[in-house]
Formats: structure tokens, sequence, C-alpha cells
């Protein structure tokens, strides 16, 4: 059987013609969606989802410490030294820490919107706050855990 090199002319131009057919799907869809939901709701929904969407994507900076880093630069070498227990301790613990920062900076951000609201013309959407901050929440988690599976790819035994 024919050994075949993952660092090959072939192989490397499949993963370009995949990564760059993902990027583009992945950017048309989004514009898409943008485009239809900034022509669906009125400008003062659109600027309560725009607020909504900065609160969340702020919040998993602040919350990230550096977690997602570590955790992608030593699953490779784990998994290429077959110590499995250990990476799936890593990812498991990584992925507990990484929702608990992020969900008490969540709470923190909740208590200062709600605050906010008080003193503003968004008292009724705050409502709405902790279903998109939930959303938020799993959005973080399948991008932390994606990122993680990315690290696992094309590994040499």
């Amino acid at each position: 059987m024919k050994q075949v090199s993952h660092y090959s002319l072939s192989s490397v131009r499949s993963s370009l013609i995949h990564f760059a057919t993902g990027k583009a799907f992945s950017a048309i869809s989004a514009i898409s969606v943008l485009f239809i939901v900034s022509r669906a709701i009125p400008k003062e929904d659109y600027a309560v989802l725009a607020i909504f969407q900065a609160i969340v994507l702020f919040s998993g900076v602040i919350s990230s410490f550096g977690v997602s880093q570590s955790i992608a630069r030593f699953v490779p070498e784990l998994r290429s030294l077959h110590n499995n227990a250990t990476l799936y301790r890593l990812v498991f613990f990584g992925t507990i820490s990484r929702v608990s920062i992020y969900s008490l900076v969540l709470f923190c951000v909740y208590l200062a919107a709600t605050q906010f609201a008080k003193e503003t013309s968004y008292g009724e959407a705050i409502d709405l706050l902790p279903f998109y901050l939930v959303i938020g929440l799993l959005r973080l988690v399948s991008y932390f855990i994606a990122s993680v599976m990315e690290s696992l790819l094309w590994q040499k035994q």
C-alpha cells in the first residue's frame, strides 16, 4: 500500500481548496444573514442586536486569559505522544475553566447592563439579554471546541 504524505503538493492543494471553500461559504452566509436581518427588523431593534453582539464578543475576549491558546498548543503534543488520558483531562478542565470564567464575566456584564438600561431607553430590551448571553456562551464553547479539534488535524503518528 502506498504511503500518502500529508505535506505533498496534492494534499496541500486539496486542503487549501477545502479551506477556501469553507471560508467563502462562511463569509457569504454571514453577509447574507446580516443583510436580511438589517432589512427585516427596525433600526432600534437592530441597534439592540448590535449592542448584544458587541457585549458577547468583548466578554469573550476578556474571559480568554490565554486558555484557548494554551490548550491548542499542548493538544497536538499530547496526541502525538499517545497520552490520551492527559489530553482528555486538559480539554475537559480547559473547557470547564473557560465556561466558568466566561459565565462570571457575563454575570458581571449583565449586572452592569441592567444598571445601564435603567438610565437609557433600552429598558425593555434588557429582558432579552440573558437569552442572548446564553447563545453567546454556546457560541464561545463551540468555537473553543472547534479550535481544539483543528489542532488535532493531520497529526503524525
